[in-house]
């Protein structure tokens, strides 16, 4: 039987007739017109008082093998980039899923073990978090224990209703049972695979690399072999158990005391001299010394590191010296942070967006302190003998304050590089006196131009 009326055949032909003239013109075209790429390969910025020009993207965070032949770069919202000419060019990890990264490491033992850090990114059946990559970043996991169980941060967690088919979120309910349309109660799992899960500062134990502590939304990560398996801390409430348990022994550890607590971000993590750990986050900073089990934190809340997006470092001779920045400030402690101060050393412009804060040893007794907020800066540090040590004028105890013995002024580096830091690398194959190579920005990537 014939479907078709004689109309609906003439309107057939006319469209295809049409179809092929159309495909014949723009052959006919496309042999005679060409077109030329005219986007630029590289940045021809030449002007070295610019501080926007090269605008490549932020870049949040850097890591480099030890022996400075593979470098990664943490973007904001581009996942994450690799070079193998130390910064010179740079190709995108398409491998890495997730886009909204926050910081990137290397082994210093072993330049195939990244382990890297993200956001939430939008994506259903999000893979923010912690990504961890035994292959030179050709592949990478999310090994199954690096999100924390649901009932450790209740209250950040993305909540999935039995009774419907999308997720939401829902960063401040705390309870695991909801009322439906019916009146009825139903349960809520809680589904960190959904989304809303985010880690943020890396740090590798230099004396033992199986070892890496990682800030998270949700407290502190940690791994002991190498990235397979973490295990989640929440260091103010162990600090608060420990307290109890010196007054209450039984009470020690005890799931009521857990459950007063909610976990919540911690923003930077430095591990140091065999294994001392400092971290700094929304509650401030706490450590934990090698062989403890609790955290420690200020004698006086007053004297405490204030809470927030922070970074925090060690002086390379002491490891009770600490610097840490927080919002426009920065703080020194001399006590293992059992106290902070924030006086003795100015912040030059400031604005507390991201700001970061390292060290950088120069000799046995002096070393760099380089601050990155809108510009980036160093100051020249000097380690105290004990004989110079006053002890009735905290004042003089600073090492890099801006009066007293060491008078120190900040310097400038900001020259030829887009504004707002990210973050800076040094020579990884020289111990001291290492020359920074690298510095990302707003701007995306910039390499030293200076001899050493």
């Amino acid at each position: 039987m014939n479907y078709f009326n004689l109309n609906t055949n003439k309107d057939i032909f006319k469209y295809l007739f049409a179809s092929l003239l159309a495909a014949s013109l723009f052959l006919l075209l496309s042999s005679v017109i060409s077109s030329d790429d005219i986007s630029p390969d590289q940045s021809t910025h030449e002007d070295a008082s610019s501080t926007h020009g090269a605008s490549g993207g932020r870049i949040n965070g850097l890591g480099i093998s030890s022996d400075g032949s593979v470098t990664f770069a943490a973007s904001e919202w581009g996942g994450l980039f690799k070079s193998n000419d130390v910064g010179l060019t740079w190709s995108h990890v398409d491998s890495h899923v997730p886009v909204a990264t926050w910081d990137v490491e290397v082994s210093p033992d072993d330049p195939n073990k990244i382990y890297a850090t993200s956001f939430y990114d939008g994506k259903v059946d999000s893979l923010s978090g912690i990504s961890v990559s035994s292959d030179g970043g050709v592949t990478w996991v999310n090994p199954p224990s690096s999100r924390p169980d649901m009932d450790f941060c209740p209250s950040i967690a993305s909540t999935y209703s039995n009774n419907f088919e999308s997720e939401s979120t829902d960063w401040t309910n705390d309870s695991k049972f909801d009322e439906s349309d019916d009146g009825s109660i139903i349960e809520n799992q809680y589904v960190w695979g959904q989304g809303n899960f985010a880690a943020m500062g890396i740090s590798i134990n230099p004396a033992n690399s199986d070892e890496v502590y990682i800030g998270t939304a949700c407290g502190l990560a940690v791994t002991k072999d190498a990235g397979i398996t973490w295990e989640f801390i929440d260091p103010p409430a162990d600090h608060v158990n420990k307290i109890i348990g010196q007054w209450f022994g039984g009470w020690k550890n005890h799931p009521l005391l857990k459950s007063m607590h909610q976990p919540t971000k911690i923003w930077d993590v430095v591990v140091h001299d065999n294994g001392i750990v400092d971290v700094c986050g929304e509650e401030g900073h706490f450590r934990k010394i090698p062989n403890s089990f609790s955290w420690s934190t200020s004698i006086d809340p007053s004297l405490g590191l204030p809470g927030g997006i922070c970074s925090i470092a060690v002086s390379p001779h002491e490891p009770n010296v600490l610097f840490s920045v927080v919002g426009t400030s920065i703080y020194t402690s001399i006590d293992g942070g059992a106290s902070w101060f924030d006086s003795p050393i100015s912040e030059p412009d400031s604005q507390g967006r991201i700001p970061f804060i390292e060290t950088n040893e120069i000799n046995n007794r002096t070393f760099d302190l380089w601050y990155g907020d809108v510009r980036l800066y160093s100051k020249s540090c000097i380690t105290p003998l004990p004989t110079d040590m006053n002890y009735d004028d905290l004042v003089d105890n600073f090492r890099c304050n801006d009066t007293g013995i060491n008078n120190s002024i900040w310097v400038d580096q900001q020259a030829g590089a887009h504004l707002d830091a990210g973050s800076i690398l040094f020579d990884p194959t020289v111990s001291i006196n290492s020359c920074p190579i690298l510095y990302s920005n707003d701007g995306g990537v910039y390499y030293n131009t200076n001899s050493p």
